[in-house]
This record gives structure tokens, sequence and C-alpha cells, in this order.
């Protein structure tokens, strides 16, 4: 009957079939056309290439055929939900160490290696605890350098610090903030001295105020939900799953909404 709409009437067409027109419309609107079968397909597969941790906006950038609101729906109806982060955990400690909260919640930053956050967390490997140190540079939100040890100690983010300054080009070294917690390792007369001997300027959150380095914060949170969620592996995998999260995932392939859905390799290199 659809193909000979063109030339005869649908009502004619029922009765010589001896269907109803309502029937008819019901049977037709039920069959998924193909374009609606490869949108489906395209959806999914983005999903699957994201492992699950993207929603409609960012699935967007590569789905272009469609509005975000058309993917939204289509996740709805094929239950395809983008994994949630959990709230910030206010995390307190004391210390004696008073350099300014310089960065001061401003989370944007000019050019490279202009503001760089650094944190720590902890991570279940072989039903024991290992730390997980990172920096990230506010201009693109890349994660420049990331640790993880059995330890927490003071080498631990001296290391990282190490890694990120070994990993970037500088033109003026002393015009680097870094932020961090008032944790002990950050607040030590070795990691102080190490700073100064960089002529790196540190800045400190206030005293309980996790806010103050949100941008770490939610870093964590998003790692935690969207990679580790009742996950106890070895070490050695450990290794490997955080190197595909931050390195090849985080930094080259998740879009980033406060980059205009870009990348941060590609936000980087687009600027250059």
């Amino acid at each position: 009957m659809k193909q000979n709409q063109r030339y005869y009437k649908v009502i004619n067409m029922c009765k010589a079939l001896r269907v109803s027109k309502s029937g008819y419309y019901k049977y037709k609107n039920r069959i998924p056309n193909q374009a609606k079968l490869e949108l489906v397909q395209t959806i999914k597969k983005c999903f699957k290439q994201h492992k699950g941790r993207s929603g409609a906006k960012k699935l967007h950038v590569d789905i272009k055929s469609v509005s975000s609101a058309t993917i939204g729906r289509y996740m709805s109806k094929l239950g395809l939900k983008a994994k949630n982060r959990s709230k910030f955990k206010v995390k307190s400690a004391k210390s004696s160490y008073n350099a300014p909260n310089i960065l001061n919640r401003q989370f944007t930053a000019s050019k490279p290696n202009q503001k760089w956050v650094s944190d720590i967390t902890y991570l279940r490997v072989d039903n024991t605890w290992q730390y997980l140190c990172v920096i990230i540079d506010l201009y693109s939100r890349k994660v420049i350098a990331w640790k993880l040890r059995t330890h927490m100690h003071t080498s631990l983010v001296i290391d990282t610090l190490t890694q990120a300054l070994s990993n970037r080009t500088f033109t003026n070294l002393k015009d680097l903030i870094l932020h961090s917690d008032r944790g002990s390792q950050y607040t030590s007369l070795e990691f102080t001295h190490y700073l100064n001997s960089k002529n790196i300027i540190h800045s400190l959150s206030r005293p309980a105020n996790c806010w103050d380095n949100a941008v770490a914060e939610s870093f964590f949170k998003s790692l935690k939900s969207e990679l580790l969620t009742n996950q106890t592996w070895s070490s050695q995998r450990m290794q490997q799953e955080l190197f595909e999260y931050i390195d090849i995932d985080y930094n080259s392939k998740r879009y980033h909404s406060y980059l205009n859905y870009l990348t941060p390799n590609n936000f980087e290199h687009s600027r250059v």
C-alpha cells in the first residue's frame, strides 16, 4: 500500500483489501524505518566506544544527524544511561603551613602551564590500598602527570610533579602556580623546598574546603564512578586501566563541555 500511495488513496486501498484505515496506520507506524534502525545502532556503538561514560550532549559531538535531545530520548528508550558521578565529600586537614589561596577558585587559565592543580586519592588494589596522585593543567583540563604508589609519602607528589615538568615545555617557569589541598605531603618542608627550587608558586586550599580544589576532586569522582565501580584489580592491571582511562580516553577521546566539546589534547593542539 505504501508503494501505491502516489496512485491510489489510502482509504480506497483499505476498502479494496478489507482492512481498516486506522489499523493500517497502526501497522505502518509499528515498523521502524531504516533511518531509525541505523540511528539506534549508531547510538549504541558510540555509547559503547565511550565506555558508557558519555551522555546525550557528548554523543552529539559524534552523531550530528539528529539533536542531542533526540539522542537522549533514544538513549532512554534503549536503557542507556551514562555512569553517574557521586557528590563530593568534604575532607578536613590541619596544617601549620600558611601558603595563601592564590587560585581562589579561578579555575580558568589563558595559556598552558599557568595554573596546575594536584591531589591524591586512594584506590583498592589487591585487597589493600594504593594511592594515585595527579596533576591537571587548568588551561585544557589535561592530566599532565600521574603516579600510583603503595604509599602516600611526600616522594609521591614530588615524583608526580617531576614527571609533569618533564612532560611540558616552558617559557617561564616562575609564572606557574601549583594549587593543592592542605595534605601533609603538600605542606611538608621537603615539598615546599622542591617548589622553591623550581620557582613554582604554591597555592593552598582553605582548611576543610574541597571546593577550592574542585577540578581535581571532580576528576577523581569521575574516575571512581566510571572506572572503578565494584572493581578490585591487581597492581599491574590497575596501572594498565589507569593508563587507558587517563592517557587514552580522558586526554585523547573524552569530550569536555568546558572545552566546547573538544578533548584536552585537541584543545591544546587547536591553539598552537
